[in-house]
């Protein structure tokens, strides 16, 4: 079990070999993150939340106020934050 380095997770966090998790993800107590997960910027798990192996927790960027096609030039926005709550568990496949 691994930590990655990650600065903005609780000491009980744990992740799994083979977990990509971008620098800012924030994890709260007893939180886990299974191996070959992919966690995109701007993502917050809970307390007790649970990600299984190969889960993919990515954000939107598109624009998709504008009527505009293909979609591919409306532009992209910021991301908004993604947040996952407390006691999650979330499976893959």
């Amino acid at each position: 079990m691994w930590r990655l380095g990650l600065k903005h997770v609780d000491r009980t966090f744990l992740a799994n070999k083979g977990a990509s998790i971008s620098k800012d993800f924030q994890a709260g107590a007893y939180s886990y993150v299974g191996g070959h997960s992919t966690i995109w910027p701007k993502v917050t798990i809970g307390n007790f939340t649970m990600l299984a192996h190969y889960v993919m927790i990515l954000v939107g960027d598109r624009n998709y106020n504008t009527a505009v096609f293909p979609a591919v030039f409306a532009g992209l926005e910021e991301p908004s934050p993604t947040y996952i709550g407390d006691d999650v568990w979330i499976g893959a496949g």
